[in-house]
């Protein structure tokens, strides 16, 4: 998990709040998908909880951040939506916010405090040292989910980047090279996408950089 910076609500979305018995429930397919199509965009199209690539096509849905059934007053705020998965429903065990249901969480990808004290084990294990938030992360959003791959994909995905990096012949400060690929992993690809499952290759090259 790693903060996401929000941009500009969609203009229908604006639009839509300035009529009369405005609701979510009211929002229309079409403003939906643009909705969606905004958040990913600013997510990088990954999943704001697991990290994993998200699309329209594979079920990207809406959360709530503050879930409606607590503050209905927050449904059409943009600042209070993310981008997740389509939480594996359907296919076994669950997992972000299909998991999550209206439980009340601590972690916020919004909120840089939330995110400083994750970070991943060896075999791909997301904690936080904050043990509220540590509820959050393996209890409530199930991000330790084995049935789903989470904690192997994860793993993967760092082993395959320390093999990428240890077959380049740095030269000069091998700190500068790290704090170049904390930039890249920190950023968005040509296609506008942030790298999959990026949060665990940051947390190995923050702690590898002197």
């Amino acid at each position: 998990m790693i903060k996401i910076n929000k941009g500009k609500e969609p203009v229908c979305l604006t639009s839509y709040k300035k009529q009369k018995f405005s609701s979510y429930d009211g929002l229309s397919k079409e403003n939906k998908y643009e909705i969606i199509e905004s958040l990913m965009k600013e997510q990088g199209y990954l999943c704001a909880y697991c990290m994993q690539r998200i699309s329209h096509e594979k079920g990207a849905t809406i959360e709530h951040i503050t879930p409606q059934s607590t503050d209905a007053s927050k449904a059409l705020e943009y600042t209070n939506m993310l981008a997740v998965c389509d939480g594996n429903e359907g296919k076994g065990a669950l997992i972000c916010d299909k998991h999550r249901g209206n439980t009340k969480i601590t972690v916020n990808p919004l909120d840089e405090k939330t995110l400083k004290g994750i970070h991943y084990s060896s075999d791909g294990i997301i904690y936080s040292e904050d043990s509220a938030i540590n509820k959050d992360l393996d209890k409530v959003l199930n991000l330790n989910c084995s049935e789903v791959g989470l904690p192997q994909n994860r793993s993967r995905a760092k082993k395959e980047f320390v093999c990428e990096l240890q077959k380049i012949k740095a030269t000069g400060d091998i700190n500068s090279l790290i704090k170049k690929f904390i930039e890249k992993y920190s950023g968005f690809n040509k296609k506008g996408q942030k790298y999959e499952y990026c949060g665990i290759i940051l947390d190995w090259l923050k702690k590898h950089c002197k």
